[in-house]
């Protein structure tokens, strides 16, 4: 079964701060990604992951 975008993003959150990464989540309704000044969709983080090298599942999320 897919997951939702929400929790791919979360997946890939965790991913990084396993590697070191200073994630957080941002806003009043935690929909979006702190690192360091940078503000991230869950798009925009999902993409950070796959350059890192982290493979997330993609096949649904459009």
């Amino acid at each position: 079964m897919d997951q939702p975008p929400d929790l791919i993003a979360q997946d890939a959150a965790e991913a990084l701060i396993a590697l070191g990464w200073p994630v957080e989540p941002y806003g009043p309704d935690v929909d979006r990604w702190q690192i360091g000044d940078l503000i991230l969709t869950d798009a925009d983080l999902m993409g950070l992951a796959a350059r890192q090298g982290i493979r997330v599942a993609l096949e649904r999320v459009q």
